[in-house]
């Protein structure tokens, strides 16, 4: 429980999502100033969460400690490439490919991969989080584990 609760805390989900409703709209123009914000919201916001649940499986699993923080830098980085899906997503797909309206990120001013870097700037990232997400899942299951058809997922996903 005390895992949960932190993931969703103000050092966690709420906190990620208070900076990243503080900040839309703002123009800032120290561009390492915004890489470093963007990439604490979206660690923070939908990371946790995702670490909190990947790390969950380790703890209930009893792994050992070390093999534990390798479930938990996963998740982490597995909320940070759904972020940068979702970002993609919104400035490409359909209302009906999302289930919502896209475009609201630009519309809000809202600080985004896309917004930041550009779409191709932000699918490299994406691509690289992949290929890590990839060899950080080999590591802690082996070649074609679960992990890494997660990873693949979150990455390639349309909606």
């Amino acid at each position: 429980m005390a895992l949960v609760a932190e993931a969703v805390s103000s050092r966690g989900m709420v906190g990620g999502q208070a900076e990243d409703i503080e900040y839309t709209g703002r123009n800032d123009s120290d561009q390492r100033l915004l890489e470093a914000r963007l990439e604490r919201i979206h660690r923070h916001k939908t990371g946790s969460l995702l670490q909190a649940s990947v790390e969950l499986g380790a703890l209930l699993a009893r792994v050992e400690p070390m093999i534990q923080r390798d479930f938990a830098r996963f998740g982490r980085d597995l909320g940070l490439a759904f972020q940068v899906a979702d970002d993609i997503l919104d400035a490409t797909s359909s209302a009906h490919d999302l289930g919502k309206s896209p475009g609201k990120d630009a519309q809000t001013g809202k600080l985004t991969y896309v917004t930041l870097f550009g779409l191709e700037a932000a699918q490299q990232r994406l691509d690289a989080l992949e290929c890590q997400l990839v060899d950080r899942a080999r590591v802690v299951e082996g070649p074609d584990g679960e992990l890494a058809a997660l990873a693949r997922f979150v990455c390639r996903r349309r909606s």
